[in-house]
């Protein structure tokens, strides 16, 4: 829990009667065990949308650990929504496979309702790429319209993440 509240670190300035929120997010990490003889791999940053369709809250900061000698890779996430509220969310995924050049892994078959999450981390480019899709199963009212659309996004360096905010 502490990488998360490091993450994102927010700082209140009372200015002129009025606060403002400043938002550091975190830079990308890139950390492979492989070379010590562990299948364990760290991936760290902002998730930013590669298409038009964006995601839920471009201020976020994503940690993926994935091990292979449990098969799977946990996600820890926090994200600030426009109202100002902190989120922090966690879900563990499956790892469907596993070799020397990608990790792929998937929303849990049983925690599928919505949306399915399939997840890629190239070792050689080093990046992490995500795909948002409805679930077979789709169910309108439980879903409330969440997940209809399906959109790819990619962990990147926190600043390349505002900078992105502010083109749009």
């Amino acid at each position: 829990m502490l990488l998360v509240v490091s993450a994102v670190s927010i700082y209140l300035v009372a200015k002129s009667s009025k606060l403002e929120n400043h938002v550091y997010l975190p830079s990308f990490y890139y950390g492979d065990l492989a070379q010590y003889g562990y299948e364990y791999i760290t991936v760290q940053g902002t998730l930013i949308s590669t298409g038009k369709d964006g995601i839920g809250s471009p201020l976020n900061s994503n940690e993926f650990v994935c091990d292979n000698s449990i098969k799977e890779c946990n996600l820890v996430q926090a994200d600030l929504s426009n109202d100002g509220f902190l989120s922090l969310y966690t879900e563990s995924f499956p790892i469907e496979s596993w070799d020397k050049n990608f990790i792929v892994f998937k929303t849990n078959p049983d925690n599928v309702k919505c949306v399915l999450w399939t997840y890629r981390i190239d070792r050689i480019k080093k990046e992490l790429i995500g795909v948002r899709e409805q679930a077979a199963n789709y169910n309108h009212e439980e879903c409330f319209g969440i997940g209809i659309n399906k959109f790819e996004v990619k962990l990147v360096n926190g600043s390349d993440a505002i900078s992105q905010m502010k083109t749009h």
